[in-house]
């Protein structure tokens, strides 16, 4: 495993955005080192900054197209973090033998790439547990994020730290932060999340609210229309 390309790339004096000390790297590390050993060889490297999920990595593009075997972009879904349930989706961008994509998902025009794998990384509890989840299951996955579990996760953070804020409640509640923050909102609309303005100018606080509250509902524990 080669960790990071632009490092080994610098052992050499070779220049990553020149396409010709591209294919002179490959020459001389990943393919003796394959070639030689029988062993799979990894490049570990980054997406150009601002590319919005690009399939290339940074520097010549002759990186990708010098690859013989698969290629994969990670795409962080959920943010890792201690104490926190992360989530990466691989994502194939490059198949030269054809074995990969042929048991991948279904195929993103946008950039070419279908997902590989879903790997979910839970460090809520005693320990850490990876789960790698096979394209089908990671489809099906995904389609569980429905409003009414994101909306059902949300009252139960809240159930468990009362008076959270939005961010704070985007990075504890398992899910889209984007989608998070729409069930949230969602449920404020309706009633069933208080907001209280907090002590920094346009913070809210954000509480269960109590089905028997006067001031939230029709007084019969039925919430109001907002």
């Amino acid at each position: 495993m080669i960790d990071g390309s632009s490092d080994a790339y610098a052992l050499f004096g070779l220049n990553q955005n020149d396409a010709t000390d591209v294919s002179m790297f490959m020459r001389k590390l990943p393919r003796p080192l394959a070639e030689g050993s029988g062993a799979a060889t990894v490049l570990i490297d980054h997406v150009p900054k601002g590319s919005n999920g690009s399939r290339f990595a940074q520097g010549s593009q002759n990186k990708l197209s010098a690859v013989t075997g698969a290629a994969y972009l990670i795409e962080p879904t959920e943010a890792l973090g201690a104490g926190k349930r992360g989530v990466v989706v691989m994502r194939v961008t490059k198949d030269r033998p054809g074995m990969v994509r042929a048991v991948s998902g279904v195929y993103r025009k946008s950039d070419r790439t279908q997902i590989a794998a879903q790997v979910v990384i839970d460090s809520t509890g005693d320990g850490t547990v990876f789960e790698v989840l096979a394209p089908d299951e990671a489809d099906d996955a995904s389609k569980a994020d429905t409003w009414e579990n994101l909306r059902m996760r949300v009252v139960e953070y809240l159930d468990a730290y009362p008076g959270a804020g939005k961010t704070q409640i985007r990075d504890g509640v398992t899910g889209s932060s984007s989608k998070i923050a729409e069930a949230l909102g969602q449920l404020v609309m309706v009633g069933r999340v208080r907001a209280v303005s907090g002590k920094r100018e346009g913070s809210f606080l954000h509480y269960v609210a109590d089905p028997l509250d006067p001031a939230l509902t029709d007084g019969h524990g039925i919430f109001a229309d907002e």
